[in-house]
């Protein structure tokens, strides 16, 4: 008996090693919908539920348009409950249709988390199965009836009255060319504004010395919001009410290319478990994080479009 608790002891041990995720992950997901029926082209509501602890941090899923074989017409932001025990509830609603008749299956949902030890993992939603039926009805009222013949509006109209529309369409036609060629006073020219220094507010941050002071998670949500404000003039995103996860599907609508993309989530994921999973980085990665800043910043400028993340072609 003593040997083979010792076994299952170093069984749990290496896959704690190996696997740390699986066997401190916190993190539960359901999938449920509104019905299970529904005619041609009517809509379902997904509702894609997580629960998890309130240092863990989720990534949900980005569908692109398409949920298995059904049409995705709207994600609805995720909404956050907190109770009193700590525990989170995360929740997302997709709103799906299809268009082609017959049994369709909703497939399962990875969703990703990372703990607040920086381990990773993803899992998964259950399977669902919804109904599309026809619109048309069976038996008598199958039946189509037949289609009435045009009405010929012209027939009950004399000639005087033709005189008078087309004089009416002359009249405003002559007014439309009068109010055309009529000259318009000119506007005074406005001074050209005053261009933006991109990488001023890193500059600005730096010089508070928030590192020596120990103040790293005030540091990070500094360049985190100056990065994010960024992404807002550059890219019309906006960036300072979403997540990161939000941020990179709006990027990936607006047809971003991927390096870019994956510099700015790469970068914005990396401040995220500072501001909330309360990590610390070893002090050389944290001062360098404005000069990671910048660097991308430069390289995605509109002086800069043509050359992308890393040096690569792209359009940022």
């Amino acid at each position: 008996m003593k040997n083979a608790k010792i076994g299952w002891a170093a069984v749990f041990c290496i896959l704690h090693s190996l696997i740390p995720s699986l066997c401190f992950a916190n993190v539960t997901v359901e999938g449920r919908v509104d019905r299970t029926a529904i005619t041609v082209g009517d809509p379902i509501t997904y509702t894609l539920t997580v629960r998890r602890a309130e240092r863990d941090r989720v990534v949900f899923p980005d569908l692109g348009g398409q949920f298995g074989d059904l049409e995705v017409r709207e994600v609805r932001k995720p909404e956050v409950k907190r109770s009193e025990g700590g525990a989170v509830e995360e929740v997302a609603v997709y709103i799906v249709t299809s268009y082609t008749v017959g049994p369709h299956e909703i497939p399962a949902l990875d969703v990703g988390y990372i703990n607040a030890s920086g381990d990773t993992g993803r899992v998964a939603t259950n399977r669902l199965r919804v109904t599309v039926q026809s619109v048309i009805k069976t038996g008598e009222e199958k039946a189509l009836k037949d289609v009435k013949p045009p009405v010929d509006l012209a027939a009950g109209l004399p000639w005087w009255a033709w005189l008078l529309i087309f004089l009416a369409l002359a009249g405003v036609l002559a007014y439309i060319l009068y109010r055309r060629r009529k000259r318009r006073p000119k506007a005074a020219p406005e001074a050209p504004p005053k261009p933006i220094d991109e990488l001023e507010a890193f500059d600005q941050i730096a010089a508070m010395g928030l590192l020596a002071k120990g103040e790293y998670k005030q540091h990070y949500s500094l360049v985190s919001d100056a990065v994010r404000r960024y992404i807002e003039r550059r890219y019309r995103i906006e960036a300072m009410e979403q997540t990161t996860w939000e941020i990179a599907a709006g990027m990936r609508q607006s047809r971003l290319a991927p390096v870019t993309i994956a510099a700015f989530e790469e970068f914005l994921s990396a401040c995220d478990l500072v501001k909330f999973a309360k990590y610390i980085p070893p002090m050389e990665e944290m001062e360098g994080l404005v000069d990671r800043a910048k660097g991308i910043v430069r390289a995605t400028m509109v002086v800069q479009e043509s050359v992308g993340i890393q040096g690569q072609p792209a359009h940022p």
